[in-house]
């Protein structure tokens, strides 16, 4: 809910960015009834605020021209989450935006007082994101498929395949997602009539089409998201039992990395991998019992990796 002056604010933000507005049109934006919103202008004509009022059908409120609203003013607690966010947004990878943040850091550090910016420094020097470095993606490619999945719209693709195959195709795109420092793209790809997860850094040229689609009002990207990685072919198709329930496993194991599957002693896991000494290492992270059943180079890049810890662990005696 929100405060009664952060409506007032409200108001004028969206008098001064839309121009005239009933009452109707207010009270659905600020979640409010007409009642209210017409009790908020008489407030901001109290307060001297240029409000102009139009009566009859075509009527509504609107701010006089020219009139300006003052500098946003933010509190400590503000600035950090803006300033946090901004942190954030670095690591989604999107060309141009990077360095727009940094421009955008340095203005509101401009304005903040002192022992504001002391503590912000600080907390940049000793915070750790544990997030993959993203793979860079263009900006004009994000806000082209952002448009196309809100107006509904196909769009073509350029695509290169993860052998490197040149391929083109017309999707009908039905969400954005980043996971693991990548963006994705989902939605129906008419090329092979199907629901595909397509890499936006493997986007080479796109277009948006004119052709209308009609989302699905079932479809759950998230989940469709984590089904499909986790189905995702790579060299490895790993088979592992863990002495575990399926209520444990799924709270270490994310449904995006594997497939999981119930059994009467415990839960068999699936994994299809590029690098056993990937999953080798997350294997013993697991804190449960476990049996690997194949490949049996896994079992290999296990050894490895157990000779390496002892190697360590006696290492300067």
């Amino acid at each position: 809910m929100y405060y009664s002056s952060t409506r007032l604010l409200g108001v004028l933000d969206l008098l001064t960015a839309r121009g005239q507005m009933n009452a109707t049109e207010l009270a659905k934006h600020l979640e409010v009834d007409s009642r209210t919103v017409r009790r908020y202008i008489a407030m901001l004509e109290e307060m001297g605020a240029p409000i102009e009022t139009t009566k009859g059908r075509n009527g509504g409120y609107r701010v006089a021209a020219n009139y300006k609203l003052p500098p946003l003013m933010f509190n400590d607690d503000e600035a950090l989450a803006l300033t946090l966010g901004l942190w954030f947004t670095r690591r989604l990878g999107i060309a141009g935006v990077v360095k727009s943040t940094e421009t955008a850091i340095a203005k509101m550090e401009r304005v903040m007082p002192a022992s504001l910016r002391d503590h912000i420094h600080m907390l940049e020097s000793t915070l750790v994101m544990d997030s993959p470095l993203p793979r860079s993606v263009s900006s004009e490619v994000i806000m082209t498929l952002s448009r196309a999945i809100y107006e509904h719209k196909q769009t073509r693709l350029h695509y290169r395949t993860r052998d490197s195959r040149a391929s083109e195709r017309v999707i009908d795109p039905y969400g954005l997602i980043h996971r693991f420092g990548l963006w994705y793209v989902a939605g129906y790809c008419h090329l092979r009539e199907d629901l595909r997860l397509f890499r936006i850094d493997r986007i080479e040229r796109l277009a948006l089409l004119d052709q209308p689609f009609t989302r699905p009002e079932q479809f759950d990207l998230l989940r469709f998201v984590d089904n499909t990685m986790a189905r995702t072919p790579g060299i490895w198709l790993t088979e592992v039992w863990l002495d575990t329930t399926m209520e444990e496993a799924q709270k270490f194991v994310p449904s995006s990395m594997a497939m999981l599957s119930p059994r009467a002693n415990g839960v068999t896991m699936y994994c299809y991998v590029e690098n056993l000494v990937w999953i080798a290492r997350f294997l013993l992270s697991l804190p449960c019992a476990l049996e690997i059943r194949a490949p049996n180079e896994l079992r290999e890049e296990l050894r490895t990796l157990a000779n390496k810890a002892n190697q360590l662990a006696d290492a300067g005696r």
